[in-house]
């Protein structure tokens, strides 16, 4: 089912496909139901499906940032509540907030940044005031991830770099290094030394 209001609320049922060998959810398949979460929140929310924003309006919301922290085992069978909110919103990004329950225990809690971009230039460009408007102005008031600090010259520079990512989301022209998804990651994700294949 799907709740509006300060915050968009969707519950997912945990099914076999999504849970490794132990009966829990594997990690990665978190991000796929926040991705998700954020398909379905342009859609109930905002109005705007993704076959709009994308083929039609040639609209992109690749991320750019993206982390989690892990709580409690979820489990195959359990109704998982996808709690989202607007953490921030930036001239050409925004970045949410999500957080995931089970019967009131807290599971999980992510940010995830995209950025706009423009599909025939693959580069940044602002929000249209259009679209802006239809933003739900709310805040999400629990507490942000906490960020590892630099302990090392090492650290330093990998903060750094994972600064520079999300920052590249607000400069508006900019090439925008990003995950599309599956077989469509076009772009090199500069500074963490992958190379996006597709």
């Amino acid at each position: 089912g799907v709740t509006m209001g300060k915050t968009f609320t969707v519950e997912r049922l945990i099914r076999f496909s999504q849970c490794d060998p132990g009966g829990i959810v594997y990690f990665v398949n978190f991000f796929d139901m926040c991705n998700a979460t954020v398909e379905d929140w342009f859609t109930e929310i905002i109005g705007m499906s993704f076959h709009e924003i994308h083929p039609v309006r040639r609209w992109g919301f690749p991320i750019v940032d993206t982390g989690c922290h892990f709580y409690k085992p979820c489990w195959l069978r359990a109704r998982l509540k996808l709690t989202l909110s607007i953490a921030k919103l930036g001239r050409s990004s925004i970045e949410f907030s999500i957080h995931g329950t089970v019967k009131g225990e807290e599971k999980f809690r992510a940010r995830h940044k995209v950025a706009m971009i423009s599909l025939d230039t693959y580069r940044a460009i602002p929000i249209p005031d259009d679209l802006d408007e239809l933003f739900p102005r709310q805040r999400d008031v629990a507490e942000e991830l906490p960020r590892r600090g630099a302990r090392d010259p090492d650290d330093a520079a990998r903060v750094a770099d994972q600064q520079r990512v999300g920052d590249a989301a607000e400069d508006d022209g900019q090439t925008v290094p990003f995950f599309l998804g599956r077989g469509h990651a076009l772009l090199q994700l500069h500074g963490h030394g992958v190379q996006a294949l597709g």
